[in-house]
């Protein structure tokens, strides 16, 4: 193969890899005080193991990064320099790009909800080209990204039935819920990426990832408007996550 085909490949999945391992570090930190928010011992085990993952996953992507350092074959051995560390402190240094830390236990639960299901199709995407064409000879972060959906999977569905327990059991005040429902929509949003620039479509062409940002921005509007249904049955919800991610995208 090319080298500077290679080259650019990993120069892609550099940015991917680096925009992951941060918002996992980084969610790490932001949901750490979320222990003291959670109002039952049950719950706060339920964070306790949410934190558990994020920094598993985060050595996972520290990992990804040993293999290619390492790999055996010529072309990533030869081309592929990830060292995805600094990249990481320099966007923890800077501070949350997009992404809103929890003020109260409703929020992390409304984050889990939305900002996290966000980072789980993410994950499926990249995971999806461990089994599907074109061949692509990073691989190992396909296979990372495999073992790390199950994860997501289990605390998003979650965090999920407790969001709708407490949503309506509990709720907050209607200012407080509208200022927590657009910046967790935001944040979930610019999690998927922007869709249709040059790098998002050489992802999908080298086989770093299986669909383009549009794609799955797409499946998690449908989601999240069918979610923001539930929470404000019968009435109809102050917004609509498609519209907002349009309004997001002209910006």
């Amino acid at each position: 193969m090319d080298p500077e085909r290679i080259a650019h490949m990993a120069n892609l999945q550099r940015k991917m890899l680096v925009s992951h391992a941060y918002r996992e570090l980084w969610a790490t930190e932001a949901y750490r005080p979320v222990l003291e928010m959670a109002p039952l011992p049950e719950d706060r085990a339920h964070v306790q193991q949410v934190l558990v993952e994020e920094m598993q996953h985060y050595e996972r992507c520290l990992r990804v990064d040993w293999e290619y350092a390492h790999a055996r074959d010529y072309y990533i051995s030869g081309h592929v320099r990830m060292d995805i560390v600094p990249g990481v402190v320099e966007r923890m240094v800077k501070g949350p790009d997009g992404i809103p830390p929890p003020g109260s236990w409703i929020e992390f639960l409304l984050a889990q909800a939305l900002n996290d299901y966000a980072g789980l199709l993410v994950l499926r995407n990249v995971a999806r080209t461990a089994r599907s064409p074109p061949y692509c000879p990073l691989w190992a972060y396909a296979g990372a990204a495999e073992g790390m959906v199950a994860d997501e999977e289990g605390h998003g569905e979650h965090g999920r039935s407790l969001l709708l327990r407490e949503w309506r059991w509990n709720p907050p005040p209607d200012k407080e819920k509208e200022f927590i429902l657009l910046r967790q929509v935001d944040g979930a949003i610019r999690c998927i990426g922007r869709p249709g620039t040059d790098g998002d479509r050489a992802a999908v062409e080298y086989g770093l990832k299986a669909r383009g940002a549009g794609e799955v921005l797409n499946e998690f509007t449908e989601y999240a408007d069918w979610l923001l249904g539930r929470l404000y049955e019968p009435a109809a919800p102050p917004l609509r996550v498609k519209e907002r991610a349009r309004e997001l995208a002209q910006a």
